[in-house]
């Protein structure tokens, strides 16, 4: 027991300095870059890149700062708000695709679910005053996004585009828990690309992450093929580094494994 207290301890203070390091470190322009201010921000809280218990975190892409895209990342000009509906199990995976967005959309933000009500944002959707949504959704129904225009459908109001970010059925468990989207015009891509993430694999051909269906969305609509070109280029520097990591071996894998033997231990004493 003394040993399972002194574990939980251990944990608790990198998770502070853990926190410090991202306070410190975090940039208000990520298109500016900000790999030598994560690298000042460790070395102030005494943290090293070679102690695999304690690494830097980015709280602007909410990755690990060695494997942060801000640095990367370049603001691409958009006539639309994109606003991404996620679900909470996916803003939990560490390869999310939706914080790409985030990072390189002026007007982009992600509400995470799985009730979008508690949301102002949301219920400002649904009121209908002063936005026009228009869903990623490819229903029978939905209107070929080469064919659509958002502005005709908006009746006025600031078109906005909702996409659903999460696993297929876990997307469709948000549809199926918010009826009030059913009313809003869907849309769908036609003829869309082979996927190029490459670390996972899709349920069905023509199915897209997050970040490839916006781009090719925005690109339909706009009628400006390769615009968001550098979206992609991110997404596979992120799916590059993870296949780089895997073959290279990933020490922090050996971490939770002696986590878990020490918490085991622990209760085999007791």
């Amino acid at each position: 027991m003394v040993r399972q207290i002194a574990t939980g301890q251990r944990f608790r203070d990198m998770e502070r300095k853990t926190v410090r390091v991202a306070r410190l470190s975090r940039n208000p322009n990520p298109a500016a870059g900000n790999e030598g201010d994560h690298a000042d921000a460790a070395k102030s809280a005494g943290l090293s890149d070679a102690d695999p218990e304690y690494r830097p975190y980015c709280y602007t892409c909410r990755k690990p700062v060695v494997a942060c895209l801000c640095v990367d990342a370049i603001i691409v000009p958009c006539p639309y708000r994109v606003i991404v509906l996620q679900h909470p199990r996916e803003f939990r995976r560490p390869v999310g695709t939706a914080r790409i967005l985030r990072i390189c959309l002026p007007r982009a933000e992600i509400l995470v679910g799985p009730d979008f009500h508690r949301h102002a944002l949301y219920r400002e959707l649904v009121a209908g005053k002063t936005l026009a949504p228009v869903v990623l959704f490819p229903s029978p129904d939905a209107h070929s996004a080469e064919d659509f225009d958002p502005a005709a459908h908006s009746n006025g109001l600031e078109p906005v585009l909702v996409l659903l970010d999460g696993t297929w059925n876990e997307a469709k468990g948000l549809w199926r828990n918010h009826p009030e989207m059913w009313d809003w015009p869907r849309v769908r891509i036609d003829g869309a690309p082979p996927s190029r993430f490459r670390i996972k694999r899709q349920p069905r051909p023509g199915y897209l992450s997050t970040v490839e269906a916006t781009a090719e969305l925005l690109e339909r609509l706009e009628k400006a093929p390769g615009k968001y070109d550098h979206m992609r280029q991110v997404f596979d520097s992120m799916v590059n580094f993870q296949i780089a990591r895997a073959k290279a071996g990933h020490p922090r894998m050996d971490l939770r494994k002696r986590a878990r033997q020490q918490r085991q231990e622990a209760v085999d004493e007791v």
